[in-house]
């Protein structure tokens, strides 16, 4: 009967070994995370994020169905080159992929345009958000 105890004993003891190997290799990984503006817990923050400007839209009704937008343009600089790559939306949940005219001085325009049949209207225009990336 003793014998059975030590084994079960030894068992717990190399469980909770285990347990905390694991627990300090987690918090290695999180403990790298950095952010500026203050201390955060488990890698958890917010901080300045450089990138592009983007002004304010212009709109293209669709021909067919003025109550619709077929594409929007706007002004996006800081950095855009050849390389980039824009999507942007109207309406939460409708993206639209963009080209970018011609550059100057890391600055271009944006034009955004929807697939036939997915034009938003124009009531349920609620916020440009725009995705951007080299």
């Amino acid at each position: 009967m003793g014998k059975k105890r030590t084994m079960g004993v030894r068992k717990v003891a190399v469980l909770l070994a285990l347990v905390a190997a694991l627990g300090t290799g987690s918090y290695i990984f999180t403990a790298s995370n950095t952010f500026s503006g203050g201390t955060n817990a488990a890698g958890e923050g917010s901080g300045t994020v450089s990138g592009y400007t983007v002004g304010a839209p212009t709109y293209t009704l669709l021909s067919s169905d003025p109550s619709k937008i077929s594409s929007f343009q706007f002004p996006i600089a800081g950095g855009v080159t050849a390389a980039t790559v824009v999507k942007a939306s109207l309406v939460s949940g409708s993206w639209s992929s963009c080209s970018v005219g011609s550059i100057s001085a890391g600055a271009g325009t944006a034009t955004c345009s929807y697939s036939s049949g997915s034009e938003p209207s124009v009531v349920s225009v609620t916020t440009l958000d725009v995705v951007a990336a080299n």
